[in-house]
């Protein structure tokens, strides 16, 4: 499977708007922008019933989660490699598991791929 990026945007403060976000910050066509406007994602990453992180928090926002290739969603997504927050904070964390996985599976970024549907399940 080639990767995949999925980018859910979660509605946090007042002035957040979907007309306001820049799609080009990650115009790459491996990468789908989803808007989360009612948080149900942003929820079910913070509970820590699902994935057992200690977000600190109820709605998950301005963080990552990095997936293994291998990973597929049966109930929870599985091979949960790193997370963290805030995104700002982590980069270099996030950047040196990002590379350390991307060398390994020997699939150059930028490249082309078609999105598949990621739509997260809400609720536990």
């Amino acid at each position: 499977m080639d990767l995949q990026v999925y980018v859910i945007w979660v509605p946090i403060l007042p002035t957040d708007e979907r007309s306001q976000w820049d799609e080009e910050l990650l115009n790459e066509p491996r990468v789908t922008h989803l808007w989360d406007e009612e948080r149900a994602a942003g929820q079910w990453f913070a509970d820590p019933d699902n994935l057992g992180l200690q977000y600190p928090g109820l709605v998950m926002w301005d963080a990552f989660l990095l997936f293994g290739r291998e990973a597929r969603w049966d109930g929870a997504p599985s091979h949960l490699l790193v997370s963290g927050w805030t995104v700002i904070g982590n980069t270099e964390q996030l950047g040196t598991t990002l590379d350390a996985h991307l060398a390994a599976a020997s699939t150059p970024f930028p490249g082309t791929a078609t999105p598949g549907p990621a739509t997260p399940r809400a609720g536990g």
